[in-house]
């Protein structure tokens, strides 16, 4: 377990992380898209998810987020994180 897992809450059904949980994400990120690896400022960050999408059921937790710009974020849709990786290589 990491030291960004210990503020996850995998039972929640919140639709939103609060702002702390949304640096904490960031911070683990370094200022950048998880995917195309773009510097991003905070403000600019966009929450996706590496398992399951909040639409299909998956928690809003920083164990279930990624962060992601505004363009990665909709090519991700509901795919999963390894779904939308494996597209990116094909």
């Amino acid at each position: 377990m990491g030291l960004y897992d210990f503020y996850d809450d995998e039972t929640s059904r919140k639709r939103t992380l609060s702002i702390r949980d949304k640096q904490i994400v960031y911070d683990r990120a370094r200022g950048k898209c998880e995917n195309c690896h773009k510097k991003i400022s905070f403000t600019e960050m966009q929450l996706g998810h590496k398992n399951r999408a909040f639409s299909r059921g998956g928690s809003t937790s920083t164990r279930n987020s990624a962060c992601l710009c505004y363009g990665c974020n909709k090519k991700q849709g509901t795919d999963t994180w390894k779904t939308f990786q494996k597209s990116k290589v094909e």
